[in-house]
């Protein structure tokens, strides 16, 4: 995966006391989602010895037997979340599958993103941002997780480009992508350029913003992607 970049950045932020309180790991590799996302909370307790015990300050929703996610383990999720930490420095609530929420444990949720408690962490995991009720979404840092073996070495390069590149370049390479009138190759451009930016976030935030933002957009509805990708110039 592209584990190795996030969990540098998250050692940092850890390190640094600049954890956000909640974030969005999307992306079409549930396997990936879920491996990063359980490696932050034990890298949040990697002090302590006892490995079977690194989830104390953890709590790890998945969808139950109908497919759903309920209120009800929302709230217990909640309360967990406002107790102190015993063993690192948050208390952090892992969501498997955040697209399975319920219309009321969603609502439930997003009282609690919008009003955190201090040494409080949410992480969210789901295939697309969309997927969420608006107001919840626009609550958390979004990261693009994906499986590297998706990720060609020429995706990679031309995402290099891209990144690198004049906005007439930009133009060209969108141009040649969106010829080829494929979705696995728009979406692998799209995953190479995520999986570029976060090589160097904090420079190219703005990008990945946008890019985001713009992925979410095509990947859901039926929209003009020419015009969609263009705002990445």
């Amino acid at each position: 995966t592209n584990e190795p970049f996030l969990i540098k950045d998250f050692k940092r932020l850890i390190a640094n006391n600049g954890l956000g309180h909640a974030y969005l790991f999307f992306g079409e590799s549930e396997i990936a989602r879920r491996e990063v996302g359980l490696a932050i909370l034990k890298l949040l307790e990697s002090d302590h010895q006892d490995q079977q015990d690194f989830l104390r300050d953890g709590f790890m929703i998945e969808p139950d037997a109908s497919g759903s996610i309920g209120i009800g383990i929302i709230r217990d999720a909640i309360n967990f979340l406002w107790q102190r930490p015993v063993a690192s420095p948050r208390r952090t609530l892992f969501i498997d599958g955040a697209d399975c929420l319920t219309p009321e444990a969603a609502n439930a949720l997003l009282k609690t993103v919008e009003e955190p408690p201090a040494h409080g962490l949410v992480i969210a995991s789901i295939l697309s941002p969309e997927s969420l009720i608006a107001p919840l979404s626009s609550r958390f840092q979004k990261i693009f997780i994906s499986s590297a073996s998706s990720i060609s070495e020429a995706n990679s390069k031309d995402a290099e480009k891209f990144i690198k590149g004049t906005a007439a370049m930009r133009k060209l390479m969108i141009s040649q992508v969106l010829e080829a009138e494929s979705h696995s190759v728009l979406m692998n451009f799209v995953q190479a350029l995520l999986l570029e930016c976060q090589k160097d976030p904090i420079k190219h935030f703005e990008l990945m913003r946008r890019l985001t933002d713009r992925w979410a957009k095509i990947s859901q509805f039926n929209v003009n992607k020419k015009l969609q990708l263009e705002t990445l110039l």
